[in-house]
C-alpha cells in the first residue's frame, strides 16, 4: 500500500532543539552533578541526611525522621536519571535504604516528602518490589492521621494548634494518590481528594493567597483559627507556602483530572507570578514589611518554577500555558545566574539564598536542600518541555532528515545513522549494528491519551528484534516499538507499553508484512486500551490501566541501553495527545 504523509506544518525534530535551553541552564545542571557528587563523596559512609549549610559551607545533617531527610536520595536518583551514571545510583540506592524505618512512623505527614520522594522515584527507575512494598506501607501510616470528621490529614502533633493543617500538607497526597494507583485501596485516594477539597475550601483567600496553618476543631469539623507559622503574619502571604499550594493542586489535578483542582492551581499559580519582583525570584514573604530589603527564598522560587513547568501542560487556555512556562523559564535563568548558584562560594549546596525559618531566625540566606532538590527536578521539567513543543502544541512531529546535529543541544548520536531521500521527504538511514539517536525528553510525559505514528522502513537482515522507538524508562514507564524479522524477509510488530505495575503487549507472528517496502505504523493508548496499527488497518488490542509517564527520554533506532539496533530507515514521528483514529492518522490510503 503507498502512503502519502500530509503537509500539516508541524513542528520538526530541528525545530524543537532550535528551541532548547542556553547553554545558563545547562551549565546549571552539570554544576549541581558536581555538587552532589561533592556531597556523596564528603559524607561518605554517613547515615546522615544534608539539610542546611553552616557558615564554613558544609551540610548540617539530620538523622532520618527530619521532615526534609527523603530531598537528598531524591536528588541523586534525578541525577541517576540524567546522567545514567551508576555512581549516582549506588548513592542514592544507599540513601534512601537509610529511610526504610518511616513505612512505620506515624509522627508526622511529612512521611509522603520523605518516602516519596526517595523510594517513590527509586522504584520509578528500578521497579524494586522492596521499594514499591515500602511506599504502599508509608502512604497506609499516613492514613492514620486523617480524621473524617475534618476531613483532613493532621500535620503536627504537640503544637498550639489542636489540629492543624498546613499547606505544606498538599504535597503529601502524591503518595496516596500514587499508592491508590499500585495496588492500595481506593480509600486511599478518597482521603487524598477529601484533603484537597477541604484545602481548597478553606486556605484560599478570595485573591488566590494562602493561609499557612488552619486550626479545625474535631468535634465539629469547622475551622478555628487562620494563622501563619513561617510567614511574616497571619495575614500575609508566605512565599513557600504559596509555590507548596501550586505544586501540590497541580499534582493533585495530575491524578485527578478534576477541573476544580486546575483552577486552584492556576489562581495560587497566578497570584504568586503577580507578585514576583522584576528578578522573579520572591522575598520569604510577599507582604513582608522591609521589602526590598528583606531575604529572598530561592527555596519558593524552585518549587514554583518546577510547579509552573508542569502547570504549563494543563491550562485551561495558551495564553496561560505559555506565561506559566516563560515565568518558569525566567526563574529558572535568574537561579541560574551568579547571584544564585553557589558556583564559587564555600557553599556545597547547589543554590544561595534560602529562608528556612524567618520569624524563628532559622536557615536564613543558607542553601537548603530540599531548595536544590526541586530546582534540579525543575531544570529537568524545563529541558524535557523546551525539547517536546506537545505541551503547548497538542502534536510534537519529528522529521528525522532534517537532524542538524551539530546545531542541536540535548541530542545525542552513535555511529552514523546519515539522511536519505524517501518518497516522503528526507529520512534517516539507520545500518543495524551501531546507528542510533538519543533525544533528552519524553513527549509522552503527563499525557493522559496519546497516538505514537512512525512512518519507517525495516530492511532485510537485520537483528531478529529491532527496537526503531522507545519513550519512557529504561525499565519503568515506557512505551517500546519493535520489528521481529522472519526467515523469509518479512517483519510483524511488536508493540509493548507499561505504566507503573500495568502493562501490555501486543505480537502476533502472523501478522507479517515484506521487508524493504514504507510503512504507517500506530500505537494508540487510550480509555484504558491499547490498538496497534499497520497502514491503517487494526492488528491487535489489549487492556492496561494507565497513569501518565512522569519523565523518561527517547531513543530512536535502537534500545536505550543500545542494543537490538533497527537496521531500515525512519521518515517521521509523531506524538498527538489524544487518541486518534485511522482516518485521523498522518497517511492517506
Amino acid at each position: 500500500m503507498a502512503l502519502l504523509l500530509t503537509t500539516a506544518v508541524l513542528c520538526g525534530l530541528s525545530q524543537a532543539f532550535a528551541q532548547s535551553p542556553d547553554s545558563v541552564l545547562m551549565h546549571a545542571l552539570r554544576f549541581a552533578e558536581s555538587q552532589l557528587r561533592r556531597t556523596v563523596t564528603e559524607l561518605g559512609d554517613s547515615i546522615y541526611f544534608p539539610r542546611s549549610t553552616l557558615a564554613d559551607g558544609s551540610w548540617k545533617t539530620t538523622r532520618a525522621r527530619d521532615w526534609t531527610s527523603g530531598f537528598f536520595p531524591g536528588s541523586l536518583w534525578y541525577m541517576y536519571e540524567h546522567t545514567d551514571d551508576p555512581f549516582f545510583e549506588n548513592a542514592a540506592g544507599r540513601w534512601t535504604e537509610g529511610l526504610r524505618e518511616i513505612q512505620n512512623y506515624g509522627g508526622t505527614h511529612d512521611v509522603g516528602f520523605i518516602s516519596f520522594n526517595s523510594y517513590g522515584h527509586g522504584y520509578r527507575l528500578r521497579r524494586s518490589a522492596g521499594y514499591k512494598n515500602v511506599i504502599l506501607q508509608t502512604a497506609h501510616t499516613l492514613t492514620t492521621r486523617f480524621n473524617p470528621t475534618v476531613g483532613c490529614i493532621k500535620s503536627w502533633d504537640n503544637r498550639t494548634w489542636a489540629y492543624p493543617v498546613i499547606i505544606d500538607n498538599m504535597m503529601n497526597l502524591e503518595l496516596l494518590f500514587w499508592a491508590a494507583d499500585h495496588g492500595a485501596t481506593s480509600g486511599m485516594r478518597d482521603i487524598a481528594v477529601r484533603h484537597a477539597e477541604r484545602t481548597m475550601q478553606n486556605h484560599f483567600r478570595d485573591d488566590g493567597s494562602t493561609y499557612h496553618v488552619l486550626g479545625y476543631d474535631t468535634l465539629s469539623g469547622s475551622v478555628i483559627a487562620r494563622n501563619t507559622h513561617q510567614g511574616y503574619a497571619d495575614e500575609s502571604v508566605w512565599a513557600r507556602g504559596q509555590a507548596w499550594a501550586m505544586y501540590g493542586f497541580t499534582m493533585t489535578y495530575r491524578f485527578t483530572r478534576d477541573a476544580r483542582f486546575l483552577q486552584t492551581a492556576e489562581r495560587a499559580a497566578d497570584y504568586f507570578i503577580n507578585h514576583l519582583p522584576p528578578d522573579h525570584i520572591p522575598y520569604w514573604d510577599f507582604l513582608a514589611p522591609g521589602i526590598p530589603d528583606e531575604p529572598r527564598d530561592v527555596s519558593a522560587a524552585a518549587i514554583a518554577a518546577s510547579a509552573l513547568c508542569e502547570l504549563s501542560d494543563y491550562a485551561s487556555e495558551q495564553s496561560k500555558r505559555l506565561n506559566y512556562l516563560k515565568t518558569a523559564e525566567n526563574i529558572l535563568r535568574t537561579l541560574s545566574s551568579p547571584a544564585y548558584l553557589a558556583e564559587g562560594t564555600n557553599s556545597r549546596g547547589i543554590l544561595l539564598h534560602a529562608v528556612g525559618n524567618k520569624p524563628a531566625g532559622a536557615e536564613v540566606d543558607v542553601s537548603l536542600i530540599y531548595a536544590d532538590y526541586y530546582f534540579v527536578e525543575a531544570l529537568l521539567r524545563f529541558l524535557s518541555l523546551r525539547l517536546s513543543p506537545s505541551s503547548l502544541q497538542g502534536v510534537t512531529e519529528w522529521e528525522l532528515g532534517t537532524l542538524d546535529p551539530s546545531a542541536m543541544r540535548g541530542f545525542a548520536k552513535t555511529g552514523d545513522p546519515r539522511p536519505i531521500d524517501s518518497p516522503f521527504g528526507k529520512a534517516v538511514l539507520f545500518d543495524g549494528t551501531g546507528d542510533g539517536l538519543f533525544v533528552e525528553s519524553n513527549p509522552l510525559q503527563h499525557l493522559p491519551s496519546f497516538t505514537v505514528e512512525v512512518t519507517f522502513r525495516p530492511d532485510s537482515n537485520g537483528l531478529p528484534a529491532q527496537r526503531f522507538l522507545h519513550m519512557g524508562e529504561m525499565s519503568g514507564d515506557r512505551i517500546m516499538l519493535e520489528t521481529r524479522l522472519t526467515n523469509d524477509h518479512h517483519w510483524y510488530l511488536d508493540a509493548h507499553v507499561r505504566s507503573g505495575d500495568s502493562a501490555t503487549t501486543l505480537i502476533d507472528e502472523r501478522l507479517r508484512h515484506p521487508a524493504g517496502s514504507w510503512y504507517h505504523v500506530a500505537l494508540v493508548v487510550a480509555d484504558g486500551k491499547v490498538d496497534t496499527y499497520v497502514n491503517g488497518r487494526h492488528e491487535l488490542q489489549g487492556n492496561i490501566r494507565f497513569v501518565p509517564f512522569h519523565g523518561g527520554k527517547t531513543s530512536i533506532g535502537v534500545r536505550r541501553n543500545k542494543a537490538y539496533w533497527f537496521k531500515g530507515s525512519i521518515c517521521k514521528i509523531r506524538v498527538t495527545a489524544a487518541g486518534l483514529a485511522p482516518s485521523e492518522f498522518m497517511i492517506q490510503k
